[in-house]
C-alpha cells in the first residue's frame, strides 16, 4: 500500500520550482540554517545554528524547528560549495513524501483498531490518492509534518484504548506503550507547527474515549500520560527561547490569527470538497450512512471516523483565518470514514439485505471516474491550439509523449470498467480497491503533466543566477528607506543561497566601513525601486551595477536595485 502511494507521490518530484506556498518560507529557512552551519561567504560557521534556526538572518521563532531539523538531515552530505537550491529543493520534498507515507501507515493503523485489514487498506488507499493529500505530501512545508504526527499520536491512542474492541482483555504494556507513543508522535507534531498540535489530537482522542465509555478513567489517565510526554519532548527547546526571548508570548498569542483584510467565510471549508477527488461522490454516501443503513456495531464503527471529522471541521471553520492546507488534518478521519463504508455496504450486501439508495452514488461516481480522463486528454490535445490563440493563462500541463498519453487513457477505462462492473455485482471491495488502483494511475500522469508545465522552472530563478554572478560571495544587505517595511521575495532568497540582512539608512555608512572587511572588498546594496534610495547611494559613493526582478507578479513586480561600492 505504502509504495503504491508512494508512486505519484514521486513522480516528477523535483522537476517544478517552488512557488508562493508555504514550502517557500521553510526552504528558505533551512537553507539558512545549512549555510550557517557550515559558513558561506559573509556567513560565520556555527556549530548551533540547527538548534534555533533563522529567517533572513532573525531567529525564526513563530514555528518549532522540525521540519528544518529533518531537512539539515536530509542534507548532512552535502555542502554549501557542491549543491544547489533545486538539488536541497528535491531532497526536502523527499523528506516530506516520508513524512506523508507515515501519516498513511498511521491511517492504516486506525482502520485495524475500529474495523479490520480492509478497514485500514481502502482508507490509506483512499487519503493517499486526494488531491489535497497528493499536493501538500508533495511540498517542502510543515503543514505535512504537521498532519502526520498527530495522525500517528491519535492512532497510537485509539490503539491503547481499543475501541470496537469490547472484548479485548486489559494489557498494561499496550496501555503504557500505547499512550508513550502517543506522547512521542504529539511531541513531534508541536515541533513541528507549535501548540496548535494539542488541539488536534485532544479532539478525536477525548470523541473517542467519550463515546467508547468503557474505562473512561483509565483512557483519562492514559491521556494524561501522552501529554507529559509530548510536553516533555517539546520543552526544553520553548524553554530555551523564552528564556532567551522575553516577550516572545505576545508575538507567538497572535501567530493564529488572520494576517489578511478579507477574512473567509464560516462555510470556507464546505467549498472544498473538490480537495477529496476522486472520492467526491462517495463521500456523501459515507457522510450520511452512520444515520441510514449502518446498524448497530457498523454505526459505531463509523461514528468513530465521523466524530473526528465533524470535531476538526468545525474547530477549523471558526477561525477567520482560513487556508486550504489548514484542513488537511481532516483527512485521516475521512479516509477512515470512507474505509468503513465500502466496507459496511460489503457486509450489506453478504447479509442478502437490500442495499437501498445505493445506485445514487456508484452510478454518477463510476460515470465521474469514465469522463475525467477524457477532459484531461482533451486539455492535452489543445495544448498547441491554446498557445497559438492567445490562451497560454489556460495551459497548466506541459507536453507528454502520445504513446505515454494513450497508455494511460488505455489504463484508465479498463480500470475504470473492471470497477464499475464488481461494484455493479456488490463487490464492493474489490471496486474500492480498483477505484484506488484508477486514482494512483490518474494522478500519477496529472501530477507529471503538471510538474513540466509552463511554469516549471521560477523566472525569479534566472534573476538570482544572475545575482549572485555579479557579486560574488561579497557581503551584501537589503536597504530599507521607507517606513513600511520592504520584505525580501521567499523564492529570490532560497534560490540565492544567501543570508541578506537588512539595514536601514542610518546603518548604510557602519556597513560600508565596517573593518571586518577588508578595505578593498566590495560591498553591495540591494534596494527596491525607489529614487530616494538611488540618491542616498550615489551620495554614499556607490555605483548602480544590475537590476532585476526579484519577484513575478506582472502587477506589482518587485523591480530592485543592485549598487555596489568598491571601497577606494
Amino acid at each position: 500500500m505504502l509504495f503504491l502511494c508512494a508512486i505519484p507521490l514521486l513522480v516528477s518530484l523535483g522537476l517544478r520550482d517552488t512557488w508562493h506556498t508555504m514550502e517557500n518560507v521553510t526552504l528558505a529557512s533551512s537553507t539558512e540554517t545549512f549555510l550557517a552551519q557550515h559558513g558561506w561567504h559573509d556567513i560565520p560557521q556555527r556549530d548551533d545554528a540547527w538548534y534555533l534556526p533563522t529567517w533572513r538572518g532573525t531567529a525564526r521563532l513563530n514555528k518549532p524547528p522540525l521540519a528544518v531539523w529533518l531537512n539539515l538531515l536530509a542534507w548532512s552530505d552535502l555542502t554549501p560549495e557542491q549543491t544547489n537550491p533545486r538539488q536541497l529543493m528535491y531532497r526536502a520534498r523527499l523528506v516530506s513524501v516520508v513524512v506523508g507515507l507515515i501519516m498513511l501507515g498511521a491511517v492504516f493503523w486506525l482502520g485495524l483498531t475500529v474495523g479490520n485489514a480492509h478497514t485500514g487498506l481502502l482508507a490509506a488507499f483512499f487519503v493517499g490518492t486526494t488531491l489535497l493529500f497528493q499536493r501538500q505530501a508533495r511540498l517542502a512545508s510543515y503543514d505535512i509534518h504537521l498532519a502526520s504526527f498527530v495522525t500517528f499520536s491519535v492512532a497510537a491512542a485509539w490503539w491503547a484504548i481499543g475501541p470496537h474492541r469490547p472484548q479485548r482483555a486489559f494489557a498494561l504494556w499496550r496501555y503504557l506503550l500505547g499512550w508513550i507513543l502517543c506522547g512521542v508522535g504529539l511531541g513531534a507534531a508541536i515541533m513541528s507547527k507549535g501548540p496548535l498540535s494539542y488541539i488536534l489530537m485532544l479532539l478525536p482522542c477525548i470523541w473517542c474515549i467519550a463515546f467508547y465509555r468503557k474505562d473512561w478513567l483509565k483512557n483519562a489517565g492514559g491521556l494524561l500520560i501522552g501529554l507529559l510526554v509530548g510536553t516533555g519532548i517539546a520543552f526544553p527547546w520553548y524553554y530555551h527561547i523564552f528564556v532567551k526571548f522575553p516577550g516572545l508570548s505576545e508575538g507567538l498569542a497572535g501567530e493564529y490569527a488572520a494576517r489578511r483584510p478579507e477574512f473567509q467565510s464560516v462555510f470556507y471549508y464546505v467549498g472544498l470538497l473538490g480537495l477529496v477527488w476522486p472520492w467526491t461522490v462517495i463521500f456523501f454516501g459515507a457522510l450520511f450512512q452512520p444515520w441510514g443503513l449502518a446498524k448497530d456495531s457498523r454505526r459505531r464503527q463509523l461514528l468513530y471516523a465521523w466524530g473526528w471529522m465533524a470535531l476538526i471541521f468545525i474547530f477549523f471553520s471558526i477561525p477567520e483565518a482560513k487556508q486550504q492546507r489548514y484542513i488537511l488534518p481532516i483527512m485521516p478521519a475521512v479516509g477512515l470514514l470512507f474505509g468503513a463504508f465500502w466496507v459496511d455496504h460489503q457486509r450489506i450486501s453478504d447479509s442478502g439485505h437490500e442495499d437501498k439508495g445505493l445506485n445514487w452514488i456508484r452510478i454518477p461516481h463510476w460515470i465521474m471516474l469514465a469522463g475525467a480522463p477524457l477532459v484531461v486528454l482533451g486539455i492535452m490535445l489543445g495544448h498547441d491550439w491554446m498557445l497559438e490563440n492567445g490562451y497560454e493563462n489556460m495551459v497548466i500541463f506541459g507536453k507528454v509523449h502520445p504513446a505515454f498519453v494513450a497508455l494511460w487513457l488505455v489504463l484508465c477505462t479498463c480500470i475504470t470498467a473492471l470497477g464499475a462492473i464488481n461494484h455493479w455485482k456488490n463487490k464492493h471491495l474489490k471496486a474500492g480497491y480498483l477505484n484506488a488502483m484508477w486514482a494512483l494511475v490518474f494522478t500519477s500522469m496529472i501530477l507529471h503533466a503538471y510538474s513540466i508545465g509552463p511554469d516549471q522552472e521560477h523566472p525569479v530563478y534566472s534573476q538570482a543566477i544572475k545575482f549572485n554572478e555579479t557579486v560574488e560571495g561579497a557581503p551584501v544587505r537589503f536597504l530599507h528607506i521607507k517606513e513600511r517595511h520592504d520584505e525580501l521575495n521567499e523564492e529570490f532568497v532560497f534560490f540565492s543561497m544567501r543570508i541578506i540582512h537588512s539595514i536601514t539608512a542610518d546603518g548604510l555608512k557602519d556597513f560600508l566601513t565596517d573593518p571586518n572587511y577588508p578595505k578593498d572588498q566590495p560591498k553591495y546594496i540591494m534596494v527596491l525601486d525607489n529614487e530616494e534610495a538611488s540618491s542616498v547611494l550615489r551620495k554614499a559613493g556607490l555605483t548602480e551595477v544590475l537590476v532585476f526582478n526579484q519577484d513575478y507578479h506582472e502587477e506589482s513586480p518587485m523591480l530592485t536595485h543592485l549598487w555596489k561600492y568598491s571601497g577606494k
